[in-house]
């Protein structure tokens, strides 16, 4: 048995070049991380910034201290040090905002 694959990187491709693939998944892993970003006062949960296929916080002075989390006590649930990490439970629904935006043309 021969399984032709012509074509699927094409197909690949197009869609990791899709700004509005990348917009549509970025946007909701920015609103997934939310809550597992550490929040005092709310300033670092602010800064958060969704470009296709790219989240970011910051800037802010203590942004990296905070991701990393060296000697710090979050005392906010659920919040955590790799806040990343956390949007791992959420992995479906972002491939699925990517491929409605997919199905809508994007």
């Amino acid at each position: 048995m021969i399984l032709d694959l012509g074509g699927v990187s094409t197909k690949v491709d197009a869609i990791c070049s899709s700004q509005a693939v990348g917009q549509a998944m970025a946007t909701k892993a920015l609103a997934v991380a939310q809550q597992y970003v550490p929040m005092r006062t709310g300033d670092l949960r602010g800064t958060g910034k969704a470009d296709p296929f790219k989240v970011t916080w910051g800037p802010l002075p203590y942004a990296r201290k905070v991701f990393y989390g060296v000697g710090l006590n979050f005392r906010t649930p659920g919040t955590m040090a790799h806040w990343d990490n956390g949007m791992r439970n959420h992995v479906a629904q972002i491939a699925a905002a990517g491929e409605a935006a997919l199905k809508r043309g994007a």
